[in-house]
């Protein structure tokens, strides 16, 4: 599996083209195996191989069918804990940049420059209320996501 966001829609879109790929060849499967059914239905010479043969197609089409929706799936998990890792990167620098500001011991030194901090003081401040919800959606996304993308490391920090 890849290593990034970018990459991981870029798999997530040659996926989806090989969706659609599965889904015009199974009308063409669904023709061939009605076909194949008719000839045995008339008694057709070759009816016994080809009844083991339908049967053997079909069970690799389900087994292809369900390693898609695998892959469909472990595509949109690894999507999940990408965006996560971008979006606590920019939580994380937001808060290192937050923090500095807040613990400055600058208090101005004119009425002007104080009342400046002031209002840069409460902007901050309500920065820090609507970001809340930020961080309370990261950590929704943790819990949406596979176990074990949740308990590495990095996801815990």
């Amino acid at each position: 599996c890849s290593s990034d966001l970018t990459s991981i829609l870029i798999l997530q879109r040659k996926h989806n083209t090989f969706e659609d790929e599965l889904k015009g060849l199974e009308v063409h499967l669904q023709q061939t195996v009605k076909e194949g059914e008719r000839m045995i239905a008339r008694r057709h010479f070759g009816a016994p191989t080809m009844r083991a043969r339908i049967d053997e197609v079909m069970h690799m089409w389900t087994q292809l069918k369900e390693l898609a929706a695998f892959r469909e799936k472990n595509l949109h998990d690894a999507e999940s804990y990408f965006q996560f890792q971008v979006d606590a990167d920019e939580v994380t620098v937001w808060l290192q940049d937050t923090y500095r500001i807040m613990s400055s011991t600058d208090l101005g030194h004119d009425e002007y420059s104080t009342q400046a901090l002031v209002k840069k003081h409460k902007d901050l401040m309500d920065e820090v209320a609507n970001n809340g919800r930020v961080i309370e959606n990261l950590n929704e996304l943790i819990e949406g996501l596979p176990k074990e993308f949740r308990d590495q490391p990095e996801i815990r920090t």
